[in-house]
């Protein structure tokens, strides 16, 4: 019987080439596994930015309010909030933005010209998303309000859950003196600051 004696050097070597021959999958494993921590950060980002009531503040992410000056006096305010952020809150953005323009811009009261409300139905089953929107014409504080939410979105079950989120957008129009009695479109700048300023979120509050 021949028996064949290998050394130690040939024994490590031989080992050595069977980590080099795994090393390929194992770090292809190692990657699959740092992508699938990234994807769950942020996917928990993703969930803590959206547990929480939309700040009044500027735009920033695609949420907060804007102003555009359109014409001479006439501006658009637009606030958008997220899925934690209910409408009338979002209408009262939107009612303290114009006040603090018309203040701005020398004024003493605003009237709403126009408004629209626009809504994003989000439904989420079993980790897919699905979209749709539907809104209505006429500002909830003013008059001439018609129409309501419509639409639908098939059906759902009892894994799937349902986000909405609202964007109100209004021109208004600044003006100087006191408000018209009995003109339910007009505000008083000054007292829509005073009655709103305490309930309002800002950042990091």
């Amino acid at each position: 019987m021949n028996i064949r004696h290998i050394s130690k050097t040939q024994i490590w070597s031989r080992a050595q080439i069977w980590s080099n021959a795994k090393t390929p999958a194992s770090a292809g494993a190692a990657r699959a596994r740092v992508a699938r921590t990234a994807m769950a950060a942020a996917a928990l980002g993703l969930v803590a930015a959206c547990t929480t009531v939309t700040p009044y503040q500027a735009s920033t992410g695609g949420v907060g309010y804007t102003d555009q000056e359109l014409d001479n006096g006439r501006f658009r305010i637009t606030f958008e909030g997220n899925s934690q952020t209910e409408l009338a809150t979002v209408e009262n953005y939107v009612l303290y933005r114009a006040a603090e323009v018309t203040l701005r811009e020398g004024g003493d009261h605003f009237v709403v010209l126009d408004s629209n409300t626009e809504a994003m139905r989000r439904f989420v089953t079993n980790g897919t998303v699905f979209d749709s929107g539907f809104g209505r014409h006429g500002f909830f504080y003013g008059p001439g309000y018609f129409g309501g939410f419509g639409g639908g979105f098939g059906t759902t079950t009892a894994t799937t859950r349902e986000r909405r989120s609202y964007t109100v957008g209004a021109v208004v129009e600044v003006r100087q003196g006191d408000k018209p009695r009995g003109d339910a479109s007009a505000y008083d700048a000054r007292q829509i600051i005073d009655n709103l300023n305490p309930a309002l979120i800002r950042p990091g509050s």
